[in-house]
C-alpha cells in the first residue's frame, strides 16, 4: 500500500514538472538544454592533460577509472557535435580539412606555448595578423602547416592527426619548390616562410629519425636559408659601413626590426640544427663559423614588441670581448650549440689529419683553447640558469655539459697525439666525468609534466652523457646517475622517436651481451 502512494506521488510530482504554467516566457524546448562552456580548446587540453597526470601521480592503475575519467572530461567539439545533431547552428563547423575555427586557435595556442619557447623563430603577432585567414600566399600555407604538425606532436589530443598536419605541410612545400621556374641560385626572392617551414619540418622527423629520410628535409632547409642570405642578415659593406640590403629590401626602406629579427632567429634556428646533426650524425658542418654576420638573439620580449636592442656577434662573445647576453635565453644555446659545434670540428680533424709532431702540437692549441672557452662559458651560461621552469635554460646547460663530453671524446681518437701529455688527458677525463653526473642531475630535475616541452636535441646528449657513464663506470656513483638519465629517456620515448630507438638499442645490446656471455640460452630465451 506505502508503494502503490509513493508511485502516485512520483508519477504526479513529474506530471506537475511538464505541465508548469509557461505562460511568464517563451515555451521551453527540449533541444534547447543545453550547457554552454565559456571555456579555450586550450584549456579543456591542460584540464585532461593535468587530470591524466593526476591519475598516475596517485597511482591509480585501475584502466577503468582512467577511461571513465577520460569520458567525463566532454571536449569542446563534442559540445559542438551534440548541438549540430539537435539542428543549432554553431561556429565548430568542421571544414574541409576537419578543422573547426576552435581547432585552428588551439593548435596555434599550443604551438606558441610548447614549440615556439624551444624553436623560437615565429614573430607570433605577425603570424597570428594572418593565419586566421582564408585567402593566404602558398609559403604561408605550408608554414602554418607546419606549425600545426608541430603542435599536434605535443599535445595528447592532436598527437593522432600530426602526421596528417606533417604531410600537407610537406606537400605543399615541394609543390612550392617545385613552382619556382627560375634556378634557385638565380632566385633571391625566397621568402622567409618557406625557409621556416622547412626547418619545422625538419624538427618534426627529428621526433621520429627511423621514419624518415632527415638528409632530404635539411639540405632543402639549408640550401633555402642560404639562398636568402640570412647568413649576411648583419654584414655591413666596407664602402658605406652601413648593413647590407637584404632581399626584398632597399636602402631607403629597411625592413622593421621584428622582421629583421626574425631573419636572425630564423639562421639560429638552422644554426643549432646543424650542429646538432653534427653531433648526432657525425656529419661535416653546413654553416661555416667564418661566413656568419648576424647578430646574436635578442631578448623574447623585445623581439614580440618591435623594441630594437643592440646585441653582439657570437665570436666577440666566445673569445670573451663581449658578455654573454644573459637576458636573452635563445642567445646563450646559439653560443653553446657554437661551442659544441666546434668540439665536434675539432674532433673531426684529429680524426683526419696524419700524426705528426706539429698536429700533435696544433692538437692541443686547440684543446686548450676550447677547454677554456668552455671554463669560461659555463659560469656565465648557467649563473642565471633556472632549469626548473626554462626549456631553453635546461637544453643550453646540457649543450654546455656535453661539449665537454665532446672535447673528451676527441682525446680518445687522437691515442698517439694524447701519449705526450697523458696527465693532461687524465685530468679532463676527470672532468668530463662531473659533466656527465651533473647532466645526470639536470635530468632528474625535468618532471613528467615538462616532457611536452623538451627540445628533440635532448635524447641525444642524454644518449651520449649514458654511454659515457657507461664507459667509465665508477661503481659508487655511475650506477645511480646512469639509472636518472635512463628513466628521463623511458618518459620521453613516447614523444621523441630518438629516446626509443636508444633504449630499445639498449635492451639489444643487453641481450646479445647475455647471449655471447653464455648467461642466456638462445634457444628458451631463459637466463642460465
Amino acid at each position: 500500500m506505502l508503494e502503490l502512494q509513493l508511485s502516485s506521488k512520483s508519477q504526479t510530482e513529474h506530471v506537475d514538472v511538464i505541465n508548469t504554467d509557461t505562460t511568464a516566457g517563451p515555451p521551453i524546448n527540449a533541444t534547447d538544454w543545453t550547457m554552454h562552456f565559456d571555456m579555450p580548446q586550450a584549456d579543456w587540453n591542460e584540464t585532461l592533460e593535468s587530470a591524466s597526470e593526476t591519475v598516475d601521480q596517485a597511482g591509480w592503475q585501475d584502466k577503468g577509472i582512467h577511461s571513465q575519467l577520460q569520458q567525463t572530461l566532454i571536449q569542446p567539439e563534442e559540445i559542438a557535435i551534440v548541438s549540430l545533431q539537435h539542428g543549432k547552428a554553431t561556429n565548430e563547423i568542421l571544414d574541409s580539412t576537419g578543422l573547426s575555427h576552435l581547432m585552428k586557435l588551439d593548435l596555434d595556442q599550443l604551438y606558441f606555448d610548447r614549440v615556439h619557447p624551444l624553436i623560437p623563430m615565429v614573430h607570433r603577432s605577425h603570424y597570428l595578423a594572418w593565419a586566421k585567414l582564408d585567402d593566404v600566399s602558398l609559403p604561408q600555407k605550408c608554414l602554418r602547416w607546419a606549425i600545426r604538425a608541430l603542435a599536434a606532436s605535443m599535445s595528447s589530443q592532436f598527437r593522432s592527426r600530426s602526421e596528417e598536419f606533417y604531410n600537407k605541410a610537406r606537400q605543399l612545400a615541394e609543390r612550392l619548390d617545385a613552382g619556382d621556374l627560375v634556378p634557385p641560385w638565380l632566385n633571391s626572392d625566397t621568402s622567409i616562410e618557406q625557409a621556416q617551414t622547412w626547418l619545422l619540418l625538419a624538427h618534426y622527423e627529428l621526433l621520429d629519425p627511423s621514419k624518415y629520410s632527415q638528409s632530404a628535409t635539411t639540405r632543402r632547409a639549408f640550401r633555402l636559408v642560404h639562398l636568402s642570405r640570412l647568413h649576411c642578415t648583419d654584414w655591413k659593406d666596407p664602402a658605406f659601413d652601413f648593413p647590407s640590403c637584404t632581399p626584398g629590401t632597399s636602402q631607403s626602406a629597411p625592413l622593421p626590426f621584428a622582421s629583421v629579427e626574425e631573419r636572425r632567429r630564423t639562421f639560429w634556428v638552422a644554426f643549432c640544427l646543424d650542429r646538432f646533426l653534427g653531433g648526432y650524425e657525425e656529419s661535416p658542418m653546413t654553416i661555416h663559423d667564418e661566413t656568419i654576420h648576424v647578430h646574436l638573439p635578442c631578448p623574447e620580449w623585445n623581439f614580440q614588441i618591435s623594441s630594437e636592442v643592440n646585441m653582439g656577434f657570437i665570436n666577440d662573445v666566445l673569445i670573451g670581448e663581449t658578455p654573454v647576453p644573459a637576458s636573452s635565453p635563445f642567445a646563450k644555446l646559439v653560443i653553446a650549440m657554437a661551442l659544441f659545434g666546434q668540439c665536434i670540428i675539432h674532433k673531426q680533424i684529429t680524426a683526419k689529419c696524419p700524426t705528426s709532431d706539429q698536429e700533435s702540437l696544433t692538437f692541443w692549441v686547440r684543446h686548450e683553447l676550447l677547454a677554456e672557452a668552455i671554463d669560461r662559458q659555463v659560469a656565465l651560461l648557467l649563473r642565471e640558469t633556472d632549469v626548473e621552469y626554462e626549456p631553453l635554460h635546461f637544453m643550453t646547460s646540457m649543450v654546455v655539459h656535453g661539449s665537454v663530453l665532446k672535447l673528451e671524446n676527441a682525446m680518445n681518437v687522437a691515442h698517439s697525439v694524447v701519449q705526450s701529455q697523458q696527465h693532461v688527458a687524465n685530468d679532463y677525463a676527470k672532468t668530463a666525468y662531473k659533466a656527465a653526473i651533473s647532466m645526470a642531475d639536470l635530468s632528474e630535475s625535468m618532471t613528467g609534466s615538462n616532457c611536452l616541452k623538451t627540445h628533440v636535441y635532448l635524447p641525444m646528449l642524454l644518449g651520449k652523457a649514458f654511454l659515457y657513464l657507461a664507459a667509465h663506470a665508477e661503481p659508487s656513483q655511475s650506477q645511480h646517475s646512469k639509472a636518472k638519465l635512463l628513466a628521463l629517456l623511458e618518459s620521453l620515448k613516447e614523444i621523441h622517436g630518438q629516446a626509443k630507438q636508444f633504449i630499445d638499442g639498449l635492451e639489444l645490446w643487453d641481450t646479445v651481451g647475455k647471449m655471447e656471455s653464455g648467461t642466456m640460452n638462445f634457444i628458451t630465451g631463459q637466463t642460465e
